[in-house]
């Protein structure tokens, strides 16, 4: 339900790109060390956050420097498939994006290999390089073929380019709604395992990876789907699929990031009026959000009034002019998103915008928010959850995965009071 745009691998704002990406790493210093020492290992990984967290950012940066070899990357967004072949042309799409087969020589070269395999499913256009697809719609087998095809050419390409492959898998659980036999999916995941140079990561939501995880572990009536669940589980035990959370960013990281990235433009915030606090609060955590509002309060530098030393201070009702801005934008976006939901989780989801609790199943919760009681309320949070919208933290402590939407929910229920005291209730 949460978009997958704001964590596409898009460049960081251009007043934000030499420090944010060198910031972003700070904080996640044991987070980067497991997932380099993955790969290494020839490892599949789920990495799991909310959106934001820098899931993309860590891998690449993993793999391109925590582990001193070559990668081509192929990206995946799961989203844009419909149905199984959709899903097969996506793959095809993915190699085509890297432009790797733009180098006349390469190109032959897989042409020629791809003329040795029994079935003629893919060839390679000789002016442009691009890898067309050619499948009987109709033919499960041919789509199964279709697929180990696919995969035994880019272990190819790995071959030939001397390099390893790593396929980003984004909102992979979305295969589910359209492919209702898991064993396709359970025996691509394994299928990837077996080639020496080619390596998946799915990118999701911590409810995502939990999900995955639990159901793994549930027995099923079909054989085949058990015995399946049972190999993938096995390589989660023994670390051969290594998942890895991103929580949220601790205050001081996200501190250090501002402080730093507005020194830059010749800015700072206000020590005296508490907008370092109530950024802090906006963000909650959240690295994508930080990156944003302080990307937004650089482009109005010219407003804030100059301090002696030439560094302009932002002053609190400036930021939360910046964060209104925002809101206003994002309004649509925000009113779909509560309009999509169930009548129980919108209301559940405001109440913990207005009053946060690590106790939502607490009588006196109950009683003053006028919530429906027992197992309606853990209904409602595990649908959140579900949907990316909340995540938890810890046990019994849930946390908004878009903090700007829990700030507009405050908004909304209250557009006159200024945001810094929508905090005040800690």
């Amino acid at each position: 339900m949460v978009s997958s745009q704001r964590d596409k691998q898009q460049p960081l704002p251009f007043r934000l790109k030499g420090t944010a990406e060198s910031l972003v790493l700070r904080g996640r210093e044991a987070e980067l060390r497991t997932i380099a020492s993955a790969i290494g290992d020839d490892h599949d990984l789920l990495v799991a956050g909310p959106p934001g967290s820098g899931r993309h950012f860590l891998v690449k940066v993993a793999a391109t420097h925590g582990v001193g070899l070559s990668f081509l990357s192929f990206e995946v967004d799961c989203l844009q498939a419909s149905n199984t072949r959709s899903f097969v042309e996506l793959l095809c799409k993915a190699i085509d994006s890297s432009k790797v087969l733009t180098v006349q020589e390469q190109r032959a070269t897989m042409q020629t290999w791809l003329n040795s395999q029994d079935a003629q499913i893919l060839w390679i256009h000789d002016e442009t390089g691009k890898l067309n697809l050619q499948l009987d719609e109709t033919s499960p087998l041919e789509l199964e073929l279709a697929l180990e095809t696919i995969l035994q050419f880019m272990q190819e390409l790995a071959e030939k380019l001397c390099q390893r492959i790593l396929i980003f898998f984004r909102n992979f659980t979305h295969t589910h709604a359209w492919e209702t036999d898991e064993t396709w999916e359970l025996r691509l995941r394994l299928r990837i395992k077996e080639l020496p140079d080619v390596l998946y990561v799915l990118i999701g939501t911590i409810g995502e990876l939990e999900d995955d995880m639990h159901r793994l572990s549930t027995q099923s009536k079909d054989s085949e789907v058990h015995e399946l669940r049972q190999s993938l589980k096995k390589l989660y035990e023994s670390g051969e699929l290594q998942a890895v959370k991103l929580g949220p960013l601790g205050n001081e990281y996200l501190a250090s990031f501002a402080d730093t990235a507005l020194a830059e433009a010749k800015l700072m915030f206000n020590p005296l009026d508490g907008s370092l606090d109530t950024f802090l609060n906006i963000v909650d955590g959240s690295f994508g959000d930080a990156v944003l509002l302080i990307d937004r309060l650089i482009a109005r530098q010219d407003e804030y009034p100059e301090k002696t030393d030439d560094m302009r201070q932002i002053r609190v009702e400036q930021l939360s002019e910046v964060a209104k801005y925002w809101l206003e934008e994002q309004q649509a976006v925000y009113e779909t998103i509560l309009l999509m939901l169930p009548p129980r989780q919108a209301k559940l989801l405001t109440c913990l915008a207005l009053d946060p609790t690590d106790k939502p199943h607490s009588r006196s919760y109950i009683e003053r928010h006028n919530l429906y009681k027992g197992g309606a309320i853990q209904g409602a949070l595990l649908g959140l959850k579900k949907k990316g919208l909340l995540y938890n933290v810890h046990k019994g402590v849930y946390k908004f995965t878009l903090p700007l939407l829990r700030l507009w929910i405050h908004w909304r229920n209250s557009p006159q009071v200024p945001i810094q005291n929508y905090f005040n209730h800690g």
